[in-house]
């Protein structure tokens, strides 16, 4: 089952990235219908059409270049935004931790001390008596 879950979900992903099987009977791939020798005709007529020069390749290659380079940069802003997205959360726990801390040794306080009040009061109206 997973086996064909994950098969499924690759074959989405190409697909969507516009190299996949447009097949949406069975998810299958067919055999082609095309000899080899017309295959390789029509893939060299292609590649001819695709009038690639090296400045072009060399044009490419900059713009990848450029690419990597801002998403180095976009990378780096975002492992920074996360560190310190996780110093502010460790901050506000420790602080939280601190204030529930204090509020229950506050409550103890309380607590004693009500204790010790009627304590007291029980021992002056003892001697009142």
């Amino acid at each position: 089952h997973d086996q064909r879950t994950n098969i499924a979900g690759f074959e989405r992903n190409m697909k969507r990235l516009g190299v996949g099987n447009d097949d949406t009977d069975d998810g299958e791939y067919k055999p082609s219908n095309e000899s080899g020798l017309n295959y390789l005709q029509r893939l060299e007529d292609t590649v001819s059409e695709a009038n690639l020069v090296p400045e072009a390749n060399f044009e490419a290659m900059e713009n990848l270049k450029r690419t990597e380079k801002v998403n180095r940069r976009a990378r780096k802003e975002r492992e920074t935004r996360r560190r310190k997205m996780l110093v502010d959360q460790r901050s506000a726990t420790s602080e939280l931790e601190k204030k529930e801390a204090y509020a229950a040794m506050m409550e103890g306080l309380a607590a004693t001390s009500t204790k010790m009040r009627l304590e007291a009061k029980e021992k002056w109206e003892a001697k009142k008596r």
